[in-house]
């Protein structure tokens, strides 16, 4: 059967503008052979001063390698950066590193903020990636520039 040279991209609610271009550059850049899903965004219960609020508390209470990863993340608003992407961008050598930075600050957000975090985190094409939304990242981009 031949090839069909359709494309169906299905936005889900919420989805960011960035994230659509993404996917569509992920597309074109594969030839139209990629199966880069871009997840809805979640729903969250937090107003957008909230989630800035927590992100600067949790940024100022952060210290050795968590404060780098929301830099880096900050850095990339609106990006679903995958683990393994983070991990090396902080020099991490093992794959159960970032797994145990998230646990402890997992452990931390438990008691301290609720259980909210400042990014967000989804499972998609069977890998692990993380997001900040750009109003948080750009608090925390003020924060590291003072």
């Amino acid at each position: 059967m031949p090839e069909s040279n359709e494309f169906h991209l299905h936005i889900h609610e919420g989805a960011t503008p960035s994230a659509v271009r993404a996917a569509v550059e992920a597309y074109h850049a594969g030839q139209g052979k990629t199966t880069t899903a871009v997840p809805a965004l979640p729903k969250t219960d937090m107003t957008v001063e909230e989630r800035v609020a927590l992100a600067e508390r949790a940024y100022r209470e952060s210290a050795g390698n968590m404060k780098p990863l929301l830099e880096f993340l900050a850095a990339n608003p609106d990006r679903w950066i995958p683990f393994t992407e983070a991990s090396a961008a902080l020099g991490f050598d093992s794959q159960r590193s970032m797994p145990g930075l998230l646990g402890s600050f997992g452990l931390r957000s438990n008691h301290r903020y609720g259980g909210k975090w400042p990014f967000e985190t989804s499972q998609h094409d069977d890998r692990w990636h993380m997001r900040m939304d750009a109003g948080v990242a750009e608090a925390i981009r003020s924060l590291r520039d003072e």
